[in-house]
């Protein structure tokens, strides 16, 4: 843009201007909306430049002593091992058994006692019967003696009166012997009576020993059970003793482990984080 001025010869100057900036000076005055578009722009390329936040874990690897894991494993195993429910199932059977075996033999013994009693019951009524065949012959021989004389002494007496006391001796002889007849029969049942009670009794008596034998091994079994139980139990609570031992002495390693001890790739974890950054 050019501008005509005279001097004082009259001959006209021109002077040349910038319009171009004035125009741009005027166009950015004159503008506001064209400021507010630069602006957004200017924030945009700083967003751009800006990265995008993002969050991330560190992983870290939990320490293990496989000698120590080990050990737990085998004082574990020794805790289940001397458990008691495998015992008191034994004890439990085995009582069973035993109250079983004192039965028989309680029931034994009352036979052998009704055995015995029968026995001496028996023996009792023969030892009657020997005091009364005892009886029988002390007085008949008394009576044979007493005959015997009355029969001296009445040798020359009536024919009639001997001959009376001849037969009254008869009839007491043979009362007598039936007596002793009725009485030995009755002694030899007796004493059949008693040898068979005499076998029972022995009989009785082999089957007392045997079931008291059986019951008293087994109470022995069952002694030796419960000594047993008492053993494992101790043994269990000396096993979980030592478990619980080894657990707090392996938290208290972990707990005073350094931490450079800690295994951690920070190389890795570095390659992984410029992966992230190229990502986004």
């Amino acid at each position: 843009m050019q501008l005509a001025s005279g001097d004082s010869d009259g001959k006209p100057i021109c002077h040349q201007v910038d319009t171009k900036g004035i125009q741009g000076n005027e166009g950015l005055q004159s503008s506001p909306e064209g400021s507010t578009v630069a602006t957004v722009d200017e924030q945009k390329v700083d967003a751009e430049v800006v990265k995008k936040p993002f969050h991330f874990l560190i992983k870290i690897p939990r320490y293990v002593d496989y000698k120590f894991k080990e050990k737990i494993r085998l004082a574990q195993l020794q805790v289940e091992e001397r458990t008691q429910d495998a015992i008191r199932a034994t004890i439990q059977m085995k009582r069973e058994t035993c109250n079983e075996y004192r039965d028989k033999f309680e029931n034994a013994k009352l036979e052998e006692r009704i055995c015995r009693d029968g026995l001496s019951a028996k023996c009792q009524e023969i030892d009657s019967i020997h005091n009364m065949e005892h009886m029988i012959q002390h007085e008949t021989m008394s009576l044979k003696e007493e005959k015997q004389l009355i029969r001296e002494i009445k040798q020359l007496k009536l024919l009639h009166e001997q001959l009376s006391s001849q037969m009254g001796k008869q009839d007491e002889h043979q009362q007598t012997s039936d007596q002793r007849d009725r009485s030995e029969e009755c002694f030899k049942l007796l004493k059949q009576e008693l040898d068979s009670l005499r076998k029972n009794l022995l009989q009785a008596e082999k089957i007392t020993k045997a079931a008291k034998d059986k019951y008293l091994d087994e109470n022995e079994k069952l002694r030796k059970l419960q000594s047993q139980f008492k053993a494992a139990d101790d043994l269990r609570e000396e096993a979980y003793a030592h478990l619980q031992s080894l657990k707090k002495e392996l938290y208290e390693k972990v707990l005073s482990l350094p931490l450079h001890c800690i295994s951690i790739s920070f190389s890795a974890l570095g390659n992984k984080l410029l992966r992230i950054d190229k990502w986004y």
